[in-house]
């Protein structure tokens, strides 16, 4: 497991109310990751947002259909947290054993029949330049380009052609790598690929 640094262990009522001091851009997409594994099988859910209720014994994050069908899907079709239209990741005030803060915009979060590591996004420029993707998007557009390594050459998340609706994601354009000749014409969301040669931490 990741070993954090500068820790903190929370109860409930503060790891709730780390989540909900966090500035969150009115959007489709929200800013929180969260990599769930229960009982060995396991969920990367992107851009949740913090779920609203009324009973403060529970507490959560979830998304939509319009934006869980433009986001990557998971390995199993339906699970206690998603299905095919929406997420819902609920977390009972009972169910809570404990969470522990590393101040580096993650949170590693313990349940009685379930652990969670939750990311924060940063609402910053990310620099992407120069990094080999691989397409994971289900865009019959990009059919012909699934097999090609891309290197981005360009990445912003503002602009004229910016969907501010999916902000802070990042918008890149690509070069084919190998291929200087061939041109990729598309711009590409981060949800849309995977960055390679990355090392993830694994619950």
């Amino acid at each position: 497991m990741k070993n954090f640094s500068a820790i903190e262990y929370v109860n409930f009522e503060k790891f709730k109310n780390i989540i909900r001091s966090v500035d969150v851009p009115a959007q489709r997409l929200g800013i929180f990751n969260v990599k769930i594994n229960n009982r060995g099988k396991k969920y990367d859910f992107h851009c949740l947002k913090e779920s609203i209720t009324n009973n403060e014994d529970n507490f959560g994050f979830s998304l939509n259909h319009y934006g869980w069908e433009i986001l990557p899907k998971q390995k199993y079709k339906k699970s206690k947290f998603h299905d095919e239209e929406d997420v819902c990741i609920d977390i009972c005030k009972d169910e809570f054993i404990d969470a522990i803060v590393n101040h580096q915009n993650e949170i590693l979060l313990k349940t009685k029949y379930f652990t969670a590591l939750i990311t924060i996004q940063k609402h910053k420029m990310k620099n992407l330049i120069g990094k080999k993707v691989k397409i994971i998007s289900d865009n019959e557009n990009y059919a012909d380009f699934k097999n090609e390594t891309l290197v981005i050459t360009y990445a912003s998340n503002s602009g004229k052609w910016y969907d501010s609706a999916l902000y802070p994601e990042m918008l890149c354009d690509f070069e084919i790598l190998g291929k200087p000749d061939k041109q990729f014409p598309f711009a590409l969301y981060e949800y849309e690929f995977e960055l390679l040669n990355t090392k993830q931490w694994k619950l």
